[in-house]
């Protein structure tokens, strides 16, 4: 298990148990919201591909999609504003093209790109090595600076 990658200038603005079981069990998930110092980021379609993409390729490094990371894209969908259908667009993307996509964002969503693939990675409750090199390839191939992060 590899430590997470630490964002200090993203503050946790929602907190949320999620149910699971009917038996009254309670999935504990800290979510982010697309918020960077109060702000909430409204993403283009253009751009929401790209972000799913990416988010899609962290956590689908180990080719499994685990139950939290499955609550993860749920609640992303809600906040970010996706459906299936864009969802499977983003999927049918190459990365090559996903990268070409989040180059052109400006700073402020690519920080907010790299906090939620941050959650992506954590929220299997394991953030593997290969989770880890995945995001580092996409900061590196679309241009974001790991020191302004």
């Amino acid at each position: 298990m590899c430590p997470a990658i630490i964002l200090s200038n993203i503050e946790i603005v929602h907190f949320e148990e999620i149910p699971l079981f009917p038996q009254g069990e309670f999935f504990r998930s800290t979510f982010v919201k697309p918020q960077l110092k109060g702000k909430i980021m409204e993403f283009n379609n253009q751009e929401k591909l790209g972000v799913i993409k990416a988010i899609d390729q962290v956590i689908r490094t180990d080719d499994r999609v685990y139950e939290g990371e499955s609550f993860f894209l749920a609640q992303l969908s809600k906040v970010v504003k996706f459906d299936k259908a864009l969802f499977d667009k983003a999927r049918q993307l190459t990365l090559e093209e996903a990268i070409e996509i989040l180059k052109e964002m400006p700073d402020s969503k690519k920080e907010v790109l790299a906090m939620m693939l941050n959650q992506a990675a954590n929220s299997d409750g394991r953030v593997q090595e290969d989770e880890l090199r995945t995001i580092h390839k996409i900061f590196t191939l679309a241009g974001m600076d790991f020191d302004d992060l």
